[in-house]
């Protein structure tokens, strides 16, 4: 072949080329651009509730990836109320794994990654409360220019989340999340929502703060982490904080009320189903809450409100999540529960601390027929004295609780910053060697009995005079030569050391309250003359 043929032919070969290359590069362009308006278009056209902004649109075809700057959707569902709104910041949203070809074609969006970079989300408390037809109506109806949608996995990362407008006010929470594995086909945001199966769920959440409706506390978390993978939840350093100090707390409400101030240091939950979390259920094998402080105070002075307390199993009723736990543990926590009576200026307190507490199982919603059991067993230490252990068993769809428990070693004096203020008796002595008790608790009443045993036990009847406490001689003296024997010990018939319990409950206070007032009437009935005791 000629030397001019040969240059003729590399020539026509590489115009060819060329052009190809043009060509395919000006549908690569023509592809991007139409990309580029028709996800510009998606944004302005979604809901004329929804604003929509953006800096810049990237499209790369060969990276099969989509990337918006600064995207910013401010959600305004009533027209005539602009200042509340929901607004969602992405610093970037970037799509990748995208079939630009289904989506030019077919109006078919398949997305393998979603990340949706440094978040700002700024929810409005009006709108979170309202939670009108009319909100619910517009997301419905958002306008989706596709047939169908596939996600595979989202990422939310470096988020924050604020409940007000205002950025500059402590953020609800702060963190990362992350959605992986899904299966989602949707031709519209609610079959988006319906049909999703998550495959995968993991968090690593700080800083929560979560307002808790209608109990005035607040919840702060230092950290949460959910990992569907492990099936694990975990939260570290857990406090509540009540709105107002301890004075102050009751006068706000107008009424008694307890103002609780406590402390967690770690929660637990193995064996979490978290794709159930998204359907309202909560199932899992262990829940553990571990060295917990909680200060409880009431203000006595203030007028009790008059309505109806649950009993245990009518409180899990009320939640509204589905409960499925097979052992719940409380573990090394204490208790501070503190008064100020009615009558008096000095507040009265009890502390039980060394607190373990195990219940299995845990389940709130069950069937009418349902014929299962409950087994909570608890022990403590009282006024880091004497020990009580307990054993609770109930039917779990009846109000019906089975209490045995017995107290032992009891340095009774030690009750004294209780007694004095809120029972207006003084202990001089006295050592509680042990009281075994078992009785049956219903929505009516409690039934069943004590047999204690006790040492040297010495007792003085107070009265308030100028706000302070002051022995009322006579009362006194009976307690000491009439009411109550000095020893009660095994030389004594048995007969002498039981008392039987027979106490209606009063259904406006708690069941805590019912149980302990349960067991003080067994011990007032233990003695000839017992109704002559302190309240």
């Amino acid at each position: 072949m000629k030397k001019g043929s040969t240059r003729r032919i590399w020539i026509k070969w590489s115009v060819l080329f060329i052009g190809v290359v043009f060509i395919i590069y000006i549908i690569y362009v023509i592809l991007g651009s139409v990309i580029q308006n028709k996800i510009a278009k998606s944004l302005h056209d979604l809901s004329p509730s929804i604003q929509s902004s953006y800096s810049a649109i990237h499209v790369n075809l060969l990276a099969s990836s989509v990337t918006v700057d600064s995207l910013q959707l401010i959600f305004v569902p009533d027209s005539a109320l602009q200042q509340h709104r929901h607004s969602i910041y992405f610093q970037q949203a970037s799509l990748s794994g995208i079939d630009f070809l289904k989506v030019i074609f077919s109006q078919q969006l398949f997305i393998s990654n979603v990340n949706l970079e440094k978040a700002q989300i700024k929810l409005d408390q009006y709108l979170l409360d309202k939670k009108d037809s009319a909100q619910q109506a517009i997301l419905k109806n958002l306008r989706v220019p596709f047939k169908n949608i596939t996600i595979k996995n989202l990422t939310l990362s470096e988020a924050a989340v604020w409940l007000g407008a205002d950025s500059t006010d402590q953020p609800l929470l702060k963190g990362n999340i992350s959605l992986y594995n899904q299966e989602v086909f949707a031709s519209n945001i609610t079959s988006l929502m319906d049909s999703s199966h998550l495959g995968g769920f993991d968090c690593s959440l700080s800083d929560i703060h979560y307002s808790i409706p209608g109990r005035y506390h607040t919840i702060h978390i230092k950290k949460l982490a959910i990992d569907s993978r492990k099936e694990i939840l975990q939260m570290d350093t857990i406090k509540v904080i009540p709105r107002w100090g301890k004075m102050e707390f009751g006068r706000k409400l107008g009424h008694q009320a307890d103002r609780v101030d406590g402390f967690i240091g770690k929660i637990e939950m193995t064996k979490l189903n978290v794709a159930e979390l998204m359907h309202n259920k909560l199932i899992a094998d262990r829940l553990i809450l571990s060295d917990c402080d909680i200060h409880i105070f009431r203000d006595r002075k203030l007028p009790r409100k008059q309505e109806n307390q649950p009993m245990l199993n009518d409180y899990l009723e009320k939640i509204e999540y589905d409960v499925r736990i097979n052992l719940f543990k409380l573990k090394n926590a204490s208790v501070y529960s503190e008064e100020l009576p009615k009558d008096g200026t000095q507040t009265g307190y009890l502390k039980i601390n060394k607190i373990n507490l195990s219940m299995t199982p845990v389940i709130n919603h069950v069937g009418k027929n349902s014929t299962g059991s409950s087994d909570t067993y608890v022990e403590g230490s009282i006024m880091n004295s004497g020990t009580i252990r307990a054993h609770i068993h109930s039917p779990l769809k009846k109000n019906i609780y089975e209490v045995k428990g017995r107290i032992e070693n009891l340095d009774l004096p030690k009750l004294n910053p209780s007694a004095e203020n809120l029972g207006k008796f003084h202990v001089e002595s006295g050592i509680l060697n042990f009281l075994d008790f078992h009785f049956v608790a219903t929505e009516e009443k409690a039934v069943g009995e004590i047999i204690g045993e006790y040492h040297n036990l010495v007792l003085e009847k107070l009265k308030n005079e100028n706000g302070k406490n002051k022995v009322a001689a006579v009362p006194t003296f009976f307690l000491k030569h009439l009411i109550i024997p000095k020893n009660k010990d095994k030389s004594m018939d048995v007969a002498r050391r039981t008392g039987k319990i027979d106490y209606k409950r009063d259904p406006t206070r708690v069941v805590s309250f019912y149980f302990l007032k349960s067991l003080l009437d067994g011990i007032r009935a233990s003695f000839d003359l017992g109704f002559l005791l302190p309240q």
